[in-house]
């Protein structure tokens, strides 16, 4: 039964399609949040999303007990964040256990990429 539980886990390898982030003008014309599911969710919790906001616009991230933990990372614009300005490959992890992330672009809106770990 020892060599069960020490059995390696399989190695996977996800790809999704090229995302680039919004333009400017094109942040600015949003006006509600769009969500683009880029790898829905698989049987083990792995998952990314894309999240485009558009100037000061807000958007809760997923619940993280659905997988083990995330990644919030901004590919385009900027985050507000707990007084802090976050640009471009910033990055934001999330625990399992910690409440689900309020994203909030700033003045020229927000590109966010999240990543979904694979539960425990």
């Amino acid at each position: 039964g020892g060599k069960e539980a020490t059995r390696r886990p399989r190695r996977g390898f996800l790809l999704s399609t090229d995302t680039r982030s919004s333009t400017p003008d094109e942040a600015a014309a949003l006006t509600a949040p769009h969500i683009e599911m880029l790898l829905e969710p698989n049987d083990d919790g792995v998952a990314s999303t894309l999240y485009r906001l558009g100037p000061n616009m807000t958007a809760r991230g997923p619940d993280p007990s659905l997988g083990g933990g995330h990644y919030f990372m901004v590919i385009g614009g900027a985050l507000d964040y707990d007084g802090e300005r976050l640009d471009i490959d910033s990055t934001l992890f999330v625990e399992a256990d910690d409440p689900a992330l309020m994203l909030r672009a700033g003045d020229a809106g927000a590109d966010v990429l999240f990543l979904q770990f694979p539960k425990p």
